[in-house]
């Protein structure tokens, strides 16, 4: 039958728990975030308590996504088939 609710990842987790990402994908979002807020000049304590806006953060984890993404496209752009010389 169909999933219901957003798949973040094919490793199974209980779907109660908060958040719903696997443990590699928890520590690489928790990555990702942390350079995102160096990224726009936040340092935040250590206790965590103030954050910055959060339209900043997201616009700034949105903008890696979108240049690794860039990134992997123009690799495999450059990548010609062999056989017909053809790219991609």
């Amino acid at each position: 039958g169909a999933q219901i609710g957003q798949i973040t990842c094919s490793r199974p987790i209980l779907k109660a728990s908060v958040p719903s990402l696997c443990n590699v994908h928890l520590q690489r979002s928790q990555k990702n975030i942390s350079q995102a807020y160096k990224k726009v000049g936040f340092n935040p304590p250590p206790t965590g308590q103030i954050s910055p806006d959060f339209s900043v953060l997201v616009a700034e984890c949105v903008r890696q996504i979108q240049a690794r993404r860039r990134e992997s496209r123009s690799v495999a752009a450059g990548k010609k088939c062999p056989k017909d010389g053809k790219v991609g």
